[in-house]
């Protein structure tokens, strides 16, 4: 099955704390994470989020079978990242596969 990957590095962000809050909310949602290898793994839907800390940077990867999967994944990485951060939306940048969905 072919998968679709997208990650994107922030930096200049408290991170570790970031990491918190995002893996606190998302745990509201019954969205469980799990730690190895210092990443904590989300599974969501049929999309595999990590996460990784490490001082004043945060990286996100993003996996999915699907470009569909792919950008709702990215938009829910993207969305907290910037809620929990507070930073400018042009800070969160993407690499990988690029998926430009047009929705109605």
């Amino acid at each position: 099955m072919t998968q679709f990957q997208t990650s994107t590095t922030v930096r200049n962000i408290q991170a570790e704390h970031v990491l918190a809050e995002v893996l606190t909310h998302l745990r509201e949602h019954d969205l469980i994470a799990f730690n190895q290898d210092n990443a904590w793994h989300i599974d969501y839907a049929d999309t595999k989020i990590t996460f990784s800390a490490q001082q004043d940077t945060l990286h996100a990867q993003v996996t999915a079978p699907s470009q569909a999967a792919l950008y709702e994944g990215r938009m829910m990485v993207f969305h907290h990242i910037q809620e929990f951060s507070h930073c400018e939306p042009e800070a969160i940048q993407w690499e990988g596969d690029a998926v430009a969905l047009a929705r109605p």
